[in-house]
């Protein structure tokens, strides 16, 4: 598999400097894969999970690595996170290696690593990337190392009010819409209808706002999925707080629910991978839901108005219903 640039400078730069073991936080399994042995892999999203042939690690042991690869992510938060693990993880005098696109953060995400690991032992800017390494002695403590929901294990609180009254919730960085209620997902939960004792997927779910109030709308059995791992653990985390019985499954779309079947499926799909426009997952939410519906059953999905989904969706679905539109969003409801 082609490497993208972030983790071929990485990977260049480790074999020239890294010692083992070594651990890759984020980014893709085909910079893990690279290397042929004691090397883990601390995947944040399931579709690299799948594909990684190394160890996989949801918390690594503190001091237990020599090296660190960091590709860093364009969430700024989810970046500060990376580098408290990072930190955690390596062995006194460890290396950490960094690398981020000058268009998506890299410039910053080199100063934020220098705010907890002091001076870099070598920096560079290479194809419109920023690179770094850095070597853990004595860490430094900036503001943001104990912030809730940024520091590993903790949660940040966030209450948000719905038509059947407050959901107070948590996150953490990496969790699509932070500790707010995005507009597009407002729009959705102030027009959707939760038919009584329905089953109900909430696909692409965050922190799982629009499956934990469907449930408590009325609806029977709540599926909630992302690809996102953190996210997951965010919807499990919350739906047990509020003690509301929901199957929580990583899965890249439908992948990994074995056929099963909803009454209505409800989603905020992602349109953007970094800074670029990717209807990917939209395309393959519409063109396979019909599959995972029951007879009579509908999918509602809300999307930025400039996005044609209402065309994609006419192909699939024998009616199609706009239920909800502003000058920014719109609520379309496809039926079998």
């Amino acid at each position: 598999m082609e490497l993208t640039i972030t983790s071929d400078l990485l990977l260049d730069l480790a074999e020239r400097f890294a010692s083992l073991p070594l651990l890759v936080i984020g980014g893709e399994a085909a910079l893990a894969n690279a290397f042929d042995a004691d090397t883990t892999f601390q995947p944040t999203d399931i579709r690299e999970r799948d594909n990684a042939r190394v160890a996989i690690i949801d918390s690594p042991n503190p001091a237990s690595f020599a090296t660190v690869l960091l590709p860093a992510p364009p969430d700024r938060d989810l970046l500060r996170r990376h580098l408290l693990i990072a930190a955690a993880v390596l062995v006194q005098g460890g290396t950490l290696i960094i690398c981020g696109a000058n268009a998506e953060g890299g410039k910053t995400a080199i100063k934020d690593a220098e705010k907890l690991f002091g001076s870099p032992t070598w920096s560079g800017y290479r194809e419109k990337h920023r690179l770094a390494m850095f070597r853990k002695t004595t860490l430094l403590t900036p503001a943001w190392a104990s912030q809730a929901g940024i520091t590993p294990g903790t949660w940040q609180d966030f209450r948000i009010d719905t038509s059947v009254g407050p959901l107070e919730l948590q996150t953490q960085a990496g969790v699509f819409a932070g500790n707010k209620l995005d507009a597009g997902t407002r729009l959705l939960l102030e027009n959707m209808s939760i038919p009584v004792s329905a089953s109900i997927l909430d696909l692409g779910c965050g922190a799982g706002i629009i499956g934990l109030t469907a449930a408590r709308m009325g609806a029977g059995a709540i599926t909630m999925t992302d690809t996102n791992l953190l996210a997951i653990d965010t919807a499990r985390h919350n739906a047990d707080r509020l003690g509301i019985a929901a199957t929580i499954i990583a899965s890249d779309v439908f992948a990994q629910l074995d056929g099963q079947r909803f009454d209505l499926i409800l989603s905020n799909p992602p349109f953007h991978r970094g800074k670029k426009v990717d209807l990917s997952v939209a395309n393959r939410l519409i063109a396979e839901a019909p599959a995972h519906l029951t007879p009579g059953g509908s999918l509602v999905i809300v999307a930025n108005a400039f996005l044609a989904y209402d065309k994609h969706l006419r192909e699939v679905f024998s009616r199609i219903e706009i239920i909800a539109r502003t000058p920014q969003f719109h609520v379309i409801q496809g039926e079998l």
